[in-house]
């Protein structure tokens, strides 16, 4: 009979490569030297995080804007895998939970992992509501943050 636990075969990748961030550099540097999350506002008033140079709506450059950090689960996933050359290993235990969290004040949806403390799946539920946690290491990725629980955020 079939079994029905993870399946692990080994995989080893390696690339190495330097890259630009290019017009979204500011955004990656608040996050390694200032341990801020910043988003961008355009003139029809939408805030963007993933940062936006220019608005893909009203076509207008944007501003730079700091989010407070905190926001709510579109959806989440529980994850079995991370590829052999992704830093997440440095990070997370498997299962992890990666999320599509939408950050307080903005009118899109950042993704990135949650951290709960238990290999307990189906912890994290759209709805929840999160805040972002900084890494003592930061390199300037999406992984200097994560998010956890915010209880301060049920009573908000």
């Amino acid at each position: 009979m079939t079994s029905d636990a993870p399946f692990e075969i080994p995989a080893r990748v390696l690339n190495e490569y330097r890259y630009s961030y290019g017009g979204v550099s500011r955004f990656f540097r608040a996050l390694q030297e200032d341990q801020k999350i910043l988003g961008t506002r355009c003139a029809c008033g939408e805030v963007r995080c993933p940062p936006r140079l220019y608005c893909p709506k009203c076509k207008s450059q944007t501003e730079w804007v700091e989010l407070a950090g905190t926001g709510r689960v579109v959806s989440a996933i529980d994850c079995y895998y991370v590829p052999a050359n992704y830093e997440l290993h440095d990070y997370l235990d498997l299962p992890y939970t990666l999320a599509l969290i939408a950050l307080d004040g903005t009118d899109t949806a950042i993704y990135n992992t949650v951290f709960t403390g238990s290999q307990e799946l189906h912890q994290v539920k759209p709805g929840d509501p999160v805040k972002a946690l900084f890494r003592e290491k930061r390199e300037g990725r999406l992984t200097d943050f994560y998010f956890v629980h915010d209880p301060v955020g049920e009573r908000g």
